[in-house]
């Protein structure tokens, strides 16, 4: 691989060198991104008749609850396949399933404890006119199955259609090919979610509305009753809204409630609890290209994201720049030496690692981050962000301190989603973060609020705090203890020598 120039090296036990450059974007990053294999870990369920399978580069999957679709490096949007809903199948598709039900713009990747997002479920088909979910999947092989970093293939074995996903930060592409002799359609399901409890919702809302012949918007807002994270035990509640543009006009267009065909016609405007939308072209002589942008804030947010990043690029102008944004994310680190093999799980979990915390919004030059996985991330994944992302660090800080001061949590989150309080694991990892980013030279946020926010959610969780140990459980005297150290640490660094003894 390229030569490594810079001077902070780790030997890796596989016999690789490594190297966190100072900078991304050199004039050598393509090599990394190269090496990026989405398929590994996209396992939910294991199966034995299907133990030892692999993409092709002799990578064994494992159950890593992965997604295999297109995303940009922290971006919002995961524009992914579903193979399976509901159950504890946190990225909703599963290397072992045989069928695809749609593919869906928003996912989680290598979560436990069920999953969420999975909104805005796209399924294109042939033939009669089907609107039922699990009516409507299609069987596909991973024969015909391609991942790449930014980019995914698939053909819908039942249909004969061809699909490619790709992204942007905030707005998910697709390109449809159609065989030429049958009528395309298009239906996109509103009322579904990775974690639901049920098959039909009962406690959400989805609204959709026609702009005009090719374009269609809405909103899903989606109830922590209806399941979601740990199945509605993580108490995630949002609104999502989006703005799609089909590159055809359609020829017919309707809604459905429930699986039932409630209008149809050209023009649509209707809100239910669980809403399919669907979209007629006739035959067609080229593939469809539908654009969506995204936004958890509002419907003129989405739209505002549509025109800047989908409006005016194309389908492969976008899959170039996804591959350019990940080529550069991963050109931060150089490595030499190993295995092909080798060389390919350690740029895919680099990879992986470059998913969360994602960029949900911006507001007056605030950069908020959510999915901060807390107790699984800052023994690891937060430690190398320091070295090769301290911004997206710097982001996550003060978003987890922004969930407290704007009124939505009372103590900082330990597992965040939205500002929701999913309240998994143990400890207060976010404590964790704040001093090792400061530590490492990351002090572009408010350490006095910082320090506050720390000793108010330790004060309230840690029950042994004032005499050292807590009472009958060794694993939350261990946490505690660790996270009581790192404030004290950071309370040193800050100024303040009595706080930190």
């Amino acid at each position: 691989m390229r030569r490594c120039t810079k001077p902070f090296k780790w030997a890796l036990p596989m016999g690789i060198a490594v190297a966190f450059l100072a900078k991304a974007g050199n004039a050598e990053a393509g090599d990394g991104v190269d090496w990026i294999d989405p398929l590994i870990g996209a396992v939910t369920y294991p199966d034995e008749s299907h133990q030892g399978r692999n993409s092709g580069n002799g990578i064994i999957h494992g159950c890593g609850k992965t997604f295999p679709g297109a995303a940009t490096p922290f971006g919002q949007v995961q524009l992914s396949p579903d193979t399976v809903t509901g159950g504890d199948n946190g990225s909703g598709y599963s290397y072992t399933m045989g069928s695809i039900e749609g593919f869906s713009f928003i996912h989680m990747s290598g979560v436990g404890w069920y999953g969420e997002f999975g909104n805005l479920q796209v399924m294109p088909t042939t033939g009669p006119r089907e609107l039922d979910r699990e009516r409507a999947s299609s069987p596909f092989s991973h024969e015909r199955e391609t991942a790449k970093a930014g980019y995914y293939r698939v053909e819908l074995d039942r249909y004969g259609i061809g699909v490619e996903l790709t992204a942007s930060k905030t707005c998910g592409f697709m390109r449809l090919d159609f065989p030429r002799e049958e009528t395309a359609r298009v239906k996109i399901d509103l009322g579904r979610r990775i974690g639901q409890k049920d098959r039909w919702l009962s406690n959400s809302e989805q609204r959709v509305v026609s702009k005009d012949r090719r374009t269609i918007a809405g909103h899903m807002v989606c109830s922590a009753k209806d399941g979601g994270w740990g199945r509605g035990e993580g108490d995630v509640n949002y609104t999502l809204y989006f703005y799609a543009e089909f590159s055809e006009p359609m020829a017919v267009s309707g809604v459905a409630e429930k699986g039932r065909e409630v209008s149809c016609g050209q023009y649509v405007d209707y809100t239910g609890t669980n809403v399919v939308f669907f979209a007629e072209f006739g035959r067609l002589s080229r593939p469809i290209e539908l654009k969506v942008g995204m936004s958890f804030d509002s419907g003129e947010d989405a739209r505002k994201n549509f025109l800047g990043e989908a409006s005016a690029t194309t389908f492969d102008e976008a899959r170039v720049r996804a591959r350019n944004l990940w080529s550069d994310a991963v050109g931060s680190v150089c490595a030499k030496g190993g295995t092909a093999k080798e060389r390919t799980v350690f740029y895919s979990a680099l990879y992986h690692a470059m998913i969360d915390p994602r960029e949900v919004g911006r507001a007056d030059g605030f950069v908020r981050r959510t999915v901060f996985s807390g107790w699984d991330v800052f023994r690891s994944e937060m430690p190398l962000l320091t070295l090769i992302r301290p911004d997206v660090v710097s982001d996550t800080i003060k978003s987890m301190m922004e969930t407290v001061t704007s009124g939505r949590r009372n103590v900082l989150p330990r597992w965040d989603i939205l500002g929701c309080s999913s309240g998994c694991m143990i400890g207060q990892p976010v404590v964790s973060v704040m001093a090792d980013a400061y530590e490492k030279g990351i002090r572009d946020f408010d350490v006095e609020l910082a320090l506050k926010l720390a000793d108010a959610a330790l004060d309230e969780e840690s029950k042994g705090r004032r005499v050292g140990f807590y009472p009958g459980d060794l694993s939350r005297t261990l946490e505690y203890a660790y996270f009581d150290w790192c404030y004290g640490r950071l309370a040193d660094l800050a100024g303040h020598p009595e706080d930190a003894r």
